[in-house]
């Protein structure tokens, strides 16, 4: 108490005067009085100020007064309630708008990607800064010789998931038959729950059969095929491929990738599975297509392809889901 700051010792003081202390601190404010004249001056002045202020008579209010208080605590109230709409209102703009931000770019983006793809996916497939190619000479001059380069044989496996593997491989074997290619196919293990084929023959041979598969391709309730590259550890897979898309790999040029469209096409598969009412095909229920079974004396060998860089080779598994 005896460090007692102004602001402080004056409200202990007034508090006092007020008969508003414990009997505690009245005795500590009388021994602070006791021992400090200056406490004690200002404990008069004190007194003196209150008993002036009560002197004071005392004069009525305006009459207005009591509207002019209730006008201004209702002005206050309505600038408040304004000021706390148009907050409301700004803060309910700007969410609005970043919502509408965000769905427009969850909508553009897939799209963009999408477009990207297919883009990267029917642009010419060549090497770039490969040298051109001469034109024909004696003949039309808008047609070009393709140039010499790399040829890529194409190795791939087709794995077809179906609950009906006797019915999808009597199709198949008719098929082997319909297009000449029981020669051309070896390793052939039949069973109940899964069956495989391994056909080397030219592409125009597979694009063929591939086509008559596209009939039965609703059966199957999965499919995949895999690119095998120039090493083993070297592959592609395409998940839920197209009968469209594995026929296009067999009918680009010998002298391009099929790795690399392999890639493009899984990458398009992935981003179409992403969105509603996609499947593995745009077609309805269809039913096994009867092929005609050959008859007569037994084929003669074919001839083999000369041209290794012309035949591919396609592995065909038929599993049970």
């Amino acid at each position: 108490m005896n460090h007692v700051d102004k602001p402080e010792l004056e409200e202990l003081l007034s508090s006092y005067i007020d008969d508003e202390l414990s009997e505690r601190q009245r005795t500590q404010v009388k021994r602070l009085i006791g021992h400090d004249e200056k406490i004690a001056e200002a404990l008069r002045r004190l007194q003196k100020q209150k008993e002036l202020l009560a002197a004071l008579p005392a004069a009525p209010a305006p009459g207005d007064m009591l509207n002019s208080v209730k006008a201004a605590v209702e002005r206050k109230a309505v600038s408040v309630d304004t000021d706390r709409v148009k907050t409301h209102a700004v803060a309910s703009r700007r969410i609005y708008t970043q919502r509408l931000s965000v769905s427009a770019a969850m909508i553009l983006a897939p799209v963009g990607i999408l477009a990207w793809v297919v883009w990267t996916i029917i642009m010419p497939l060549s090497t770039p800064g490969g040298p051109t190619a001469p034109l024909v000479s004696g003949g039309d001059p808008a047609v070009v010789m393709k140039s010499p380069g790399i040829s890529f044989p194409l190795i791939a496996s087709l794995q077809l998931t179906t609950p009906q593997v006797i019915s999808m491989g009597d199709f198949i074997n008719k098929a082997i038959y319909k297009y000449n290619l029981v020669n051309f196919t070896t390793d052939i293990s039949a069973g109940d729950a899964s069956k495989t084929y391994t056909i080397t023959a030219s592409r125009e041979q597979i694009v063929d059969l591939l086509r008559d598969l596209a009939g039965v391709w609703d059966k199957c309730d999965s499919t995949a095929l895999t690119v095998h590259g120039r090493t083993m550890s070297a592959h592609s897979r395409v998940e839920n491929i197209t009968p469209q898309q594995a026929i296009s790999l067999y009918q680009v040029d010998i002298f391009d990738d099929p790795f690399m469209l392999a890639g493009d096409f899984d990458r398009m598969n992935r981003i179409l599975r992403s969105m509603p009412g996609y499947g593995i095909i745009e077609t309805g229920p269809m039913t096994l297509i009867e092929q005609p079974t050959m008859t007569g004396p037994p084929q003669k060998d074919q001839p083999q392809q000369t041209d290794a860089a012309g035949n591919a080779t396609l592995f065909i598994t038929i599993t049970a889901p």
